[in-house]
């Protein structure tokens, strides 16, 4: 009993210390996120911007992989265009509805506000197919979110400066996209020109700014039957793992010979020892092994496979499917996983004593601790 209580509040307290640390993460106040996002560098191997992948879809669902994104050169000679815009901005057209944009990746934490401001001039006014006020135009947002629609533009007279300030319901890798139009919500027709892309986290929202909501769209966070009848069901899969967990400890508890009991069950035999004397005998009971064949017997399998050590089992195995589902329908939780076999890996090179100093360069904690 004193072990295994021991060994219960050393994994509490380790599922404690992994909890505040990934949960109480954020992003640095100030810094900037999102790499390359005035395109001043270039790969000069492949000529490619560095951090930022370039996507092309006609109207009819094929991909480009021949288009590039185009990219002009401001005034030289020290001119406030080229001050404001540096070496080169952006430049992405369109036609017969398509959708065209540059994406890249970005790491966001829900307990943090972010702002993400830009400057873009629409040069060619952009156009929808079915010129839907709801429609996608030049666009600037999170593909993970289709409804995320704060930086949605078809026209402005001059280069605007526009800032919004949003906050992530889910930490995850986030993908953001600068462009014209969105594969799921359709194309569009037009020329759009872009550059001094920034997501920073902040403190404080200004007065009088709305926060916008960052929803990544899953089954779970849908408001749809089959989102709300899987949320039930995995809501109730879970609570019973609870309760089937708490009668195994129980079980476990009360188990006086666990740690004596062999897989294949001995049986008690008893031999009679005669000592010289046919009246003078000895009874001595020895202990032999079920064979292969007795085990699968409907007795010895029945106990078997109720035994303290096969519910143990059988809950590794549900909290193993629970994850595994969770893995491949939560959003941002592949990457949670991620992080957590990071530590464990740190843990286990580093020892425990060690876990935050090898944290550091992978996680920045935020206000609750500190730091």
């Amino acid at each position: 009993m004193k072990k295994f209580g021991k060994t219960f509040f050393i994994c509490l307290a380790v599922i404690v210390v992994l909890a505040v640390i990934l949960t109480g993460c954020s992003n640095k106040i100030g810094s900037e996120l999102l790499a390359n996002g005035n395109f001043e560098k270039i790969n000069q191997d492949t000529g490619r911007l560095d951090n930022w992948e370039f996507v092309y879809v006609n109207k009819d669902g094929t991909k480009d992989n021949t288009k590039t994104p185009g990219t002009v050169k401001p005034g030289s000679g020290g001119s406030e265009e080229q001050k404001k815009f540096g070496e080169r901005y952006i430049s992405i057209s369109t036609s017969d509805y398509a959708v065209s944009y540059l994406k890249t990746s970005v790491k966001l934490y829900s307990s943090q506000t972010y702002v993400l401001s830009v400057d873009f001039n629409i040069k060619s006014k952009i156009s929808t197919e079915s010129g839907d006020k709801d429609a996608i135009g030049g666009y600037f947002g999170f593909l993970e979110d289709k409804n995320f629609q704060e930086i949605n533009a078809f026209e402005s007279k001059d280069w605007t400066h526009r800032e919004i300030y949003f906050k992530p319901i889910s930490t995850a890798k986030y993908t953001f996209v600068a462009g014209i139009g969105r594969e799921d919500l359709g194309g569009a027709s037009g020329t759009i020109q872009f550059d001094n892309i920034s997501i920073k986290a902040v403190k404080d929202v200004p007065v009088g700014m709305n926060t916008a909501k960052l929803t990544p769209g899953s089954s779970v966070t849908d408001k749809e039957v089959g989102g709300v009848v899987y949320t039930v069901i995995l809501c109730l899969f879970a609570v019973a793992l609870v309760v089937g967990g708490y009668y195994m400890i129980r079980t476990l508890q009360k188990s006086k010979h666990l740690d004596n009991t062999p897989l294949f069950e001995e049986s008690d035999i008893t031999n009679n020892i005669v000592d010289g004397d046919d009246n003078n005998s000895n009874t001595k009971n020895t202990k032999v092994k079920k064979s292969f064949k007795e085990f699968f017997e409907p007795n010895n399998l029945k106990k078997t496979l109720t035994s303290p050590i096969s519910l143990f089992i059988y809950t590794l195995i549900g909290a193993f499917l629970i994850r595994f589902i969770l893995v491949l329908t939560v959003f941002g939780l592949g990457d949670t996983i991620t992080e957590y076999a990071t530590i464990a890996l740190d843990i286990a090179k580093e020892g425990p004593s060690k876990l935050y100093s090898v944290q550091l360069a992978g996680f920045i904690f935020c206000h609750s601790l500190g730091l």
